[in-house]
């Protein structure tokens, strides 16, 4: 993914999937950028 590569990855079927779990402190305005930006509206947040 463009908007935060160290935390979502797209697989074969370019569907996102997380590679950092937890995301790092200083990846988290990024991870939420990318939740929020979504075309798709696949990427959601879990506390």
């Amino acid at each position: 993914m463009k908007i935060a590569p160290e935390v979502f990855q797209l697989d074969d079927d370019e569907y996102a999937v997380v590679i950092a779990d937890p995301v790092p402190a200083e990846q988290t305005a990024l991870a939420e950028q990318a939740i929020a930006d979504c075309p798709r509206a696949a990427l959601s947040r879990q506390d």
